[in-house]
């Protein structure tokens, strides 16, 4: 049985934003890069049930990515972020998604703001 926190385990992937982003099945765990809002996420029908971390990765502090939510959504590859509405992550930001059973994604979690290393 596969692992909740995704396939391999161990590291960390970079996922460039963009208004649709794949989420590899191979880790859990994502810097996300660039400055553009994520409308959908893509994760594979074998996945779900699966948590995923991103993470904002720009040392610079200029990474601005902005995750959409659509509340209340039960369509694959939108996300529900519950009262935490649409999330911008800047640099070490975190946020925590479920991918549920109908292919959704789901936060499962507050927002983290510059919460990763510290």
């Amino acid at each position: 049985m596969k692992s909740v926190f995704g396939g391999l385990g161990g590291f960390i992937n970079t996922v460039a934003s963009a208004a649709t982003v794949n989420v590899p099945d191979e880790e859990a765990v994502f810097y996300v890069t660039g400055t553009s809002t994520i409308t959908a996420l893509n994760g594979v029908a074998s996945a779900r049930g699966r948590v995923v971390w991103f993470i904002g990765a720009d040392a610079s502090g200029a990474t601005q990515v902005t995750f959409t939510s659509t509340n209340q959504t039960t369509t694959a590859g939108q996300m529900d972020l519950g009262p935490y509405g649409n999330v911008t992550l800047g640099d070490r930001d975190v946020l925590c998604l479920y991918l549920a059973a109908d292919g959704h994604w789901q936060a499962i979690a507050p927002p983290f703001y510059n919460g990763w290393g510290n």
